[in-house]
């Protein structure tokens, strides 16, 4: 089809003053149908089946029609219909190994009128043909009969079934279906696509599904990157998950456990779980059952395990970790990297526990890296306080400084109303803030911010300061 309309765009789209003396339908009585055919296709007019006049049984036939119109409108009228005269018919299609097409259609028109059964899903998981074995899987999910002839797909050598595969499992539990997982990710962890299909499930994404894995440690003897994102992305979904103690119990098996014992395995899981215990706002886990997992990671020869351990103690409240950690902070004669995984676990603390010595860090002549740090750690603590730490230390901050100032500012419902106070006031120039931070502001979720942001960052009052 083409149109020949003089406006496409609606008229709500259109500022009031340029509609005057528009006629939006100038050209509803223009345009043309194509229409296209075969080259062998007589000329004149063409005629159209009258499908909703057909009987059931044509009905069901034609969804070996090679014409998808044909099929989709005949499996679309036979389930409006809901004509029993049509299920033996679609069952027999099913059984009779019609077009692989007409199974299809058959199997889910069957779905459609509730009369779709046990014996003809497994007759499907059974077919020749990848496609139909795909679709048998989905309608497999409400039959939990049929959860060993699932399983015994794991075999199967189409990647778009093995795909489906790991997406229905997660609909089930039990030993049987870790196992299944387990096949899975040994065969084909190296996909991306298939290591998201198996993590998608509870199933498939516990500590469970590892601690299985682990009683066949081979998988872990080789490395590939395949597997360090498997590892990686499985710990990142248990630390944001936080459930059943499985924060503890994953800690223990990095630290502990033969076949993870390896630098790859530590730095990705350690590396994943901190960012699911970020992405879930953990703070402050009980420790006690960790702590001497987390101890023994800290003490890695490795430094990447040490880094990345540091990054998951400041998620847990381990007493004794902590008071080592304020001892080891203006160790000079420590590495940069000792002190600054120091400094990050501080933030497993109680802010009024640790307040003395941020104002102490941010107050000393620390190398830029470890003020970053510091006041990376204080972005991570919920308390109003923070602020007047930071306000009270701007003008000694450099320009990444002030940088990672103003983040620890503006992500916090109250410590944005203090960078706002901070503004009028002019204990913070309003030039400090880049054009992200200031779009921050203005579309504020908060109403009473935005409108105090927006009253501030006005653009003649920027101009009149000097701002660009």
């Amino acid at each position: 089809m083409d149109i020949c309309r003089e406006f496409v765009e609606t008229p709500a789209s259109i500022p009031e003053p340029i509609k005057k003396g528009k006629n939006f339908f100038s050209g509803t009585d223009l345009g043309r149908i194509y229409r296209i055919v075969p080259k062998d296709h007589p000329s004149g007019s063409m005629t159209w089946p009258a499908l909703h006049q057909a009987e059931t049984s044509k009905l069901v036939e034609n969804l070996s029609h090679p014409n998808q119109w044909w099929r989709l409108t005949s499996q679309r009228l036979l389930l409006e219909r809901q004509d029993p005269s049509a299920l033996p018919l679609l069952k027999e299609m099913v059984v009779r190994r019609a077009s692989p097409l007409a199974r299809l259609h058959a199997l889910y028109a069957l779905e459609g009128a509730s009369a779709l059964d046990a014996s003809l899903i497994s007759l499907a998981l059974k077919d020749s043909e990848a496609g139909v074995r795909e679709h048998a899987i989905i309608l497999a999910e409400d039959f939990p009969e049929l959860l060993p002839e699932l399983t015994a797909l794991v075999k199967d050598p189409s990647p778009r079934v093995l795909f489906q595969l790991a997406l229905s499992l997660g609909k089930f539990r039990g030993a049987q279906v870790q196992q299944a997982f387990i096949r899975l990710v040994e065969q084909n962890g190296e996909d991306k696509w298939q290591r998201t299909a198996v993590l998608s499930s509870e199933s498939g994404s516990s500590l469970d599904l590892l601690e299985s894995m682990l009683k066949e440690p081979e998988y872990f003897d080789s490395d590939s990157e395949g597997k360090a994102s498997f590892l990686e992305e499985l710990a990142t979904i248990i630390g944001a998950r936080n459930q059943r103690n499985e924060p503890q119990r994953l800690i223990g098996l990095l630290a502990h456990h033969r076949a993870l014992k390896k630098e790859t395995w530590q730095v990705s899981a350690l590396r994943g779980f901190a960012q699911g215990l970020e992405l879930g706002h953990v703070r402050r886990l009980e420790g006690l059952a960790a702590e001497r997992g987390l101890k023994a990671l800290l003490s890695s020869p490795s430094e990447r395990v040490r880094e990345e351990a540091a990054g998951v103690v400041q998620h847990f409240r381990i007493p004794s970790l902590l008071a080592a950690a304020k001892e080891q902070v203006f160790r000079k004669e420590l590495s940069t990297p000792d002190r600054s995984t120091a400094i990050r676990m501080l933030a497993g603390a109680r802010f009024q526990e640790v307040q003395e010595l941020f104002a102490r860090l941010l107050a000393s002549s620390l190398e830029a890296e470890l003020r970053q740090v510091a006041l990376k750690t204080l972005k991570q603590f919920d308390d109003s306080q923070v602020s007047e730490l930071i306000l009270a230390h701007w003008n000694t901050f450099s320009p990444e400084e002030r940088r990672q100032a103003l983040g620890g500012l503006l992500n916090h419902s109250v410590r944005v109303v203090h960078l706002l106070d901070a503004l009028q006031q002019g204990k913070i120039e309003r030039a400090a803030l880049d054009h992200q931070q200031q779009e921050i502001l203005r579309q504020h979720p908060d109403p009473e911010v935005k409108q105090r942001a927006l009253e501030l960052l006005k653009r003649e009052n920027w101009r009149s300061r000097g701002g660009s």
